[in-house]
């Protein structure tokens, strides 16, 4: 079964285009690991509700996720970033949620 995650983020509008940004600095990492299906940037344009910005990342299986993960962290640590410090800086808030995919 595929593994999804989802993230669900509030970002204040004057620093959207930076929060884009960063996010778009891990994106081409993510998709060249193993295992890797696909992800998606979903930002607002109407409708009730807080959350601008929503992103996607679907993973193979579980495994797959976790040996990601734990690439992504070196990765970051290679690179010098550190999204816990983007988001807090920017005044994000975030919720994330890990799902199991399959089709209906």
């Amino acid at each position: 079964m595929e593994k999804v995650l989802v993230d669900l983020f509030i970002v204040p509008e004057e620093n959207l285009a930076e929060f884009m940004e960063a996010v778009r600095t891990t994106t081409p990492f993510l998709r060249s690991l193993p295992g890797y299906v696909e992800g998606w940037i979903y930002t607002k344009e109407s409708g009730p509700g807080h959350y601008n910005v929503v992103t996607t990342a679907v993973w193979t299986n579980e495994e797959a996720y976790q040996v990601a993960r734990q690439a992504a962290q070196e990765e970051y640590r290679r690179i010098n970033f550190c999204p816990q410090d983007v988001i807090k800086r920017l005044g994000v808030q975030m919720e994330r949620g890990e799902y199991s995919r399959q089709v209906y």
